[in-house]
């Protein structure tokens, strides 16, 4: 035990974590994590209508198109739908319902 100790505190903080088993699963974990993140973080920089990288886009007076904006919350409805409940069915949402296809929500008897 002591031998084994000493021989784990001369190794470098890479070399070590890669001798843990137990250290596979929280790598993998973490990096699963980041790469999410930075998919999700470059979607939102590269393709938010709020956004402006292009420079064709930060000159123009009329910021927001209705065809960016459609194609921005295009997989929202269905996301946010996925399963129904007393928010989602609100009768403010009646006319999102209809468009999308899956009709106007069933109110709920109490």
């Amino acid at each position: 035990m002591v031998a084994a100790r000493a021989t784990r505190s001369n190794m470098n903080v890479f070399k070590l974590w890669l001798t843990d088993r137990g250290t596979f699963p929280v790598v993998l974990i973490a990096g699963t994590a980041a790469t999410a993140a930075t998919v999700v973080a470059t979607r939102f920089l590269l393709y938010n209508p709020d956004a402006h990288f292009n420079k064709y886009n930060r000159k123009t007076l009329l910021h927001h198109d209705a065809d960016t904006g459609s194609s921005w919350r295009q997989f929202r409805y269905n996301f946010a739908n996925y399963d129904r409940n007393r928010i989602n069915q609100s009768r403010q949402h009646e006319a999102l319902h209809e468009k999308y296809g899956r009709g106007a929500p069933k109110s709920e008897s109490s």
